[in-house]
């Protein structure tokens, strides 16, 4: 994902009964939608921007499944 951040979504995929909850293990990842649900739905997730000059990794945990969100640095050029 690009340092300024921005939107992303997880398509889960379960049956119409299965309930799951989903967890980001870093404050810079917000669930925007569907942090909880029951079958399959998408969950909208928002990436704060990154002004520091590394990367960084986070995740969000669904139902036990790791969804891993990777967020290049800022340039130091283009702070």
């Amino acid at each position: 994902m690009s340092p300024k951040g921005g939107d992303g979504v997880v398509k889960v995929s379960t049956g119409p009964t299965c309930s799951w909850t989903a967890e980001p293990d870093v404050s810079w990842v917000e669930i925007k939608d569907n942090v909880t649900g029951t079958g399959s739905k998408d969950v909208k997730y928002r990436v704060d921007e990154n002004s520091d000059g590394s990367g960084r990794i986070g995740t969000i945990t669904i139902a036990g499944l790791v969804h891993t969100i990777l967020q290049s640095g800022r340039d130091k050029d283009n702070r």
